[in-house]
């Protein structure tokens, strides 16, 4: 499993081969960069990605095989800026998920 890790259509690192950043910034500002905090499957196996606020409350969540997150909750609502942690793990995979987890900032 190779998960890649973007923001905006800036490849930022590569989990297969390093560990991610200490935090990733990302500014969905509607500028068209960096606009989203992005993480993909290159093996095109499902993942699923957790944002989680401060406070630990879940925010955003999506199972895809590329996942995107454009700063908005759940239910529509625009996120402050601010630091959340996010939680990455392959669906389905045998014999055990992989598992990243790690910092995005969020700048408006």
């Amino acid at each position: 499993m190779i998960l890649t890790l973007f923001c905006g259509v800036f490849a930022m690192t590569s989990c297969n081969d390093e560990k991610p950043p200490d935090c990733i910034v990302f500014t969905p500002n509607g500028d068209g960069i960096n606009d989203v905090f992005e993480i993909v499957s290159e093996n095109d196996d499902a993942i699923s990605l957790k944002i989680f606020n401060r406070a630990g409350v879940l925010v955003f969540e999506i199972e895809a095989v590329r996942c995107r997150w454009d700063g908005h909750s759940l239910s529509g609502e625009k996120m402050s800026t601010g630091v959340y942690y996010y939680t990455v793990e392959t669906v389905g995979t045998n014999p055990k998920p992989i598992t990243e987890k790690g910092i995005v900032c969020l700048y408006r």
